[in-house]
């Protein structure tokens, strides 16, 4: 048995194996148990409640996986159905969608350059979340376009969430982004000294950035980024952070969402736990590439030791 705390909580971790399956229980005392059950594969094949919530005990059954095991539909216990129905020869996501019953809360469609870069993402329900990227020969984003102009369109500012232009110089780094956020105008310009580092921003030892004009970071000894505290836009101050854990692999083991919140109930874990024998129990990494998909795709450009530091993603304002 383990114990692990997530969110200020106290959990308890059981594992155990057999030819057949491995089977993972996470709970806390007196409180709610889960037990992940994966294949020997260590794919998941459900998730269930040892104790009944809200009428709930079954959270996850049914899942489906392409041809490199990776999640590609799965059912909840709330009614809720995630498929993707359709990879190019790349095996590449052609299409995801998110329904309940007949009804879709989320549908995007894909396509990519020749070389595989994500090239324009249409959403099925809101033309404002359609996306557009252009990429230089190197493959660093120089252009992002949402809503109408990523369809070649027009429409009123209001409706267009982001249309943001990204400059690099020789070694990679963001020297300008501009453009808009709806019908507010935006211009960054960045420059670096002999050290490839930026005057305005934090470094630790090894050259990672640990504090920028968005957030600030914390990276382990192995130069992985582990906690990010992004700024508050209206009083500066920091949030609660997002916060990564790695299996002995090197693999993305677990992700949570506002992490150390004195409310239990703001922290939102993203992924899977592994378990003792070094398997993903549960998404894992490959459940951070459909946590992107859900959340809309994003363009990161911030990288430990890059100095790089721009981003733009797709949350609405």
């Amino acid at each position: 048995m383990k114990f692990r705390s997530i969110c200020g909580m106290i959990f308890f971790i059981f594992g155990f194996s057999s030819r057949s399956m491995q089977n993972l229980r996470i709970g806390w005392f007196g409180q709610l148990q889960f037990d992940y059950s994966t294949d020997r594969t260590g794919r998941l094949t459900a998730v269930v409640g040892a104790t009944s919530f809200n009428g709930i005990t079954t959270y996850a059954n049914s899942p489906s996986y392409d041809a490199r095991g990776r999640l590609k539909g799965v059912s909840y216990g709330n009614g809720v159905q995630m498929t993707i129905s359709t990879f190019n020869n790349r095996l590449q996501a052609v299409d995801f969608e998110v329904r309940k019953g007949t009804t879709p809360l989320i549908k995007k469609e894909f396509e990519y350059y020749g070389d595989g870069s994500l090239k324009f993402s249409d959403d099925g329900i809101d033309p404002k979340f359609d996306r557009l990227y252009r990429y230089d020969f190197v493959g660093r984003t120089t252009q992002a376009k949402s809503g109408a102009p990523a369809r070649g369109d027009t429409d009123n500012a209001m409706n267009i969430p982001y249309t943001m232009n990204y400059t690099h110089e020789a070694f990679g780094h963001i020297t300008q982004f501009s453009g808009a956020y709806y019908n507010t105008q935006h211009t960054s310009n960045y420059s670096y000294d002999n050290t490839n580092r930026s005057p305005y921003w934090s470094y630790d030892a090894e050259g990672n950035i640990t504090i920028d004009d968005e957030a600030s970071y914390t990276v382990d000894a192995a130069g992985r980024l582990i906690k990010t505290s992004q700024f508050d836009p209206d009083s500066g101050l920091p949030m609660a952070p997002t916060r990564d854990w790695f299996d002995g692999n090197g693999r993305l083991a677990k992700r949570v969402k506002n992490f150390g919140s004195t409310d239990p109930a703001a922290g939102e874990l993203l992924s899977a736990v592994v378990g003792d024998g070094g398997g993903l129990v549960g998404d894992g990494a490959d459940g951070a590439e459909i946590e992107n998909l859900r959340a809309g795709e994003r363009d990161d450009t911030r990288r430990a030791g890059t100095g790089d530091g721009r981003q733009h993603d797709d949350r609405e304002n």
